[in-house]
């Protein structure tokens, strides 16, 4: 056998050199290809985020707004039914009155003492409101508990009252298979 009939070429070490040469100016490229395109990344969010904070600030400040607007709005109501309730105790006093003259008296203070609220809840900002009221559940917890149910009470019976109906129940049916099946113990 001779080497001229050999299929393997040799190798040029010259070649080899130029190709590794080629393949480190290629990556020496994209790295700076990459370095270009992060600085130009962080250049922009550089120049957009005061714009991005400038949005943020006047969203969250329209939000809060509007919040204001509608804890004003029912603070509002809230002020305006508790007026409704005097005046509805103010009417109850004046028809008790010849009955049972010696709670009248109490009954005009416990209405006086509803327009002061009703007053004092139109006159005060919101914040002022829930600080007064944390200041006074923490100096007297249990009158706050006391009129707390009692207010619970009273909007009770101030809906049912209202003339909102309720749907009444039969006895209880549960459906099983398409059948209703009575649970009250008959037959």
């Amino acid at each position: 056998m001779s080497d001229d009939a050999s299929p393997v070429k040799k190798r040029n070490p010259s070649s080899d050199t130029g190709l590794a040469d080629q393949a480190s100016d290629v990556g020496r490229q994209m790295q700076d290809a990459a370095t270009d395109v992060a600085q130009a990344a962080v250049e922009t969010a550089k120049r957009q985020a005061p714009h991005t904070l400038e949005t943020a600030k006047s969203l969250v400040s329209e939000a809060g707004e509007r919040l204001q607007d509608e804890a004003r709005g029912r603070k509002s109501e809230a002020a305006d039914f508790v007026g409704r309730i005097a005046e509805a105790v103010k009417r109850a006093g004046a028809a008790v009155e010849s009955d049972l003259p010696f709670a009248a008296p109490y009954i005009r203070d416990a209405a006086a003492q509803m327009d002061g609220a009703s007053a004092w809840m139109r006159g005060s900002d919101f914040r002022d409101m829930v600080a007064q009221a944390r200041a006074f559940a923490r100096s007297r917890p249990s009158a706050f508990l006391a009129l707390t149910v009692l207010a619970g009470f009273g909007m009770v019976r101030l809906l049912k009252s209202s003339g909102v109906q309720r749907t009444e129940r039969g006895p209880d049916r549960v459906t099983g298979g398409g059948e209703p099946i009575d649970q009250s113990g008959g037959s």
